[in-house]
C-alpha cells in the first residue's frame, strides 16, 4: 500500500546501481591494459579490444538490469519478468545469428549481448514507470 515509497527505494536503487556500473566500467577500462597483457595473447589484441570496450559501456546498463530484476521479484512480478526475459533472449539470440552471418567475431557475441541487455533494462524501467500493463507498482 506504500506505492510512492517503494517507487522511491526503486529510484535510488536504480541511481545507485547505475553509479556503480558506472564505477565499474571506468575501472574495467583503466585496467584493460593490464587485463590484456596477463590474460590475451597478442595476436588476439584487436578482438580483445573491441569486445572488451563494448562490454565495459555495457556496465551501467547491466547493473541496472540487476536492480529491476530485484524490484520485479519484490514485487512478485514473476510473470512479467519471465516474459520480459524470453522477448529479449529471443531478440538477442536472432541479433547473434544476424551479426554472425553479417561479422562472425567476437565483438559480435558482445553486440548482440548489448542488445539483449539493454531490452531488458528497457522492459524492466518501463514497468516500473510508467508502468506498462498490470504493473504492481503503478499508481492507482
Amino acid at each position: 500500500g506504500a506505492r510512492r515509497a517503494v517507487l522511491s527505494v526503486a529510484r535510488i536503487a536504480c541511481l545507485w546501481s547505475l553509479a556503480t556500473g558506472t564505477f565499474l566500467a571506468v575501472t574495467l577500462i583503466a585496467f584493460e591494459e593490464g587485463v590484456r597483457f596477463l590474460l590475451v595473447p597478442s595476436e588476439a589484441y584487436a578482438e580483445f579490444a573491441t569486445a572488451w570496450w563494448i562490454a565495459c559501456i555495457q556496465m551501467p546498463i547491466n547493473a541496472l538490469v540487476f536492480a529491476t530484476d530485484g524490484i520485479h521479484w519484490g514485487a512478485r512480478d514473476y510473470a512479467y519478468l519471465r516474459n520480459s526475459m524470453l522477448v529479449a533472449l529471443l531478440a538477442g539470440a536472432a541479433s547473434l545469428a544476424a551479426f554472425a552471418a553479417w561479422v562472425p567475431s567476437l565483438a559480435s557475441v558482445w553486440w548482440a549481448t548489448a542488445l539483449w541487455i539493454s531490452l531488458r533494462a528497457i522492459f524492466g524501467l518501463s514497468r516500473i514507470w510508467p508502468g506498462w500493463g498490470r504493473a504492481p507498482l503503478r499508481s492507482p
